[in-house]
């Protein structure tokens, strides 16, 4: 059995790359931070291959291997291929990102980071309930960067008592400043701003 020529490699490798490359590109357009495993990632890449090789196959008319080895370096399949390649991978990427992110960019990161940051564009009044079952109100002082990132600095902090029915029974003001380590927090409460 003789070995494959540099050629019938160079094939192989441009049957399986458009999909790889397709697969990169609507990754990036569908704003998906999920990690693939690297078998998920080949299975994924290898159907897009197949599915760009179809379309390629009726647009160009090659279709065997042996018209692929004695075209594919022909400059208007070569574009052929690369189109379609682009194309798949924006057509698929969108999809997703249309119909599961309803066009919205999701947000990435800390959960902690991110939240802050929108309280910080849109209004800093808090509600802070606390692991031991008590209800603060008030705005945020600095908190939530650097090595302290999980503290808050709650600024006039209202105590805030309630019945069995969830009525509030009374607010208590309580100093000027209190601080939350991240072991005091149970939830944190956005309110709109004043």
């Amino acid at each position: 059995m003789a070995l494959p020529s540099l050629l019938d490699t160079l094939i192989v490798v441009a049957l399986i790359i458009p999909g790889f490359v397709a697969f990169s590109i609507a990754r990036r357009l569908a704003i998906s931070e999920r990690k693939f495993p690297e078998f998920e990632t080949i299975v994924w890449s290898l159907l897009l291959s197949l599915g760009i090789y179809g379309v390629f196959a009726s647009a160009t008319g090659v279709r065997d291997f042996d018209s692929l080895r004695d075209k594919i370096f022909l400059p208007l399949v070569l574009f052929a291929l690369v189109a379609f390649t682009v194309l798949t991978g924006v057509l698929v990427g969108l999809s997703w990102h249309l119909a599961v992110n309803r066009g919205v960019r999701p947000e990435f990161g800390n959960p902690w980071d991110i939240f802050f940051d929108a309280m910080r564009k849109s209004g800093r009044d808090l509600v802070v309930f606390t692991s031991d079952g008590l209800e603060f109100r008030g705005w945020v002082g600095p908190s939530g960067k650097e090595d302290n990132r999980l503290e808050l600095i709650l600024e006039h902090p209202r105590l805030i008592v309630r019945d069995q029915d969830r009525a509030v029974v009374s607010e208590t003001e309580y100093g000027q400043r209190l601080l939350f380590t991240e072991g005091d927090i149970k939830r944190v409460a956005m309110l709109q701003p004043r």
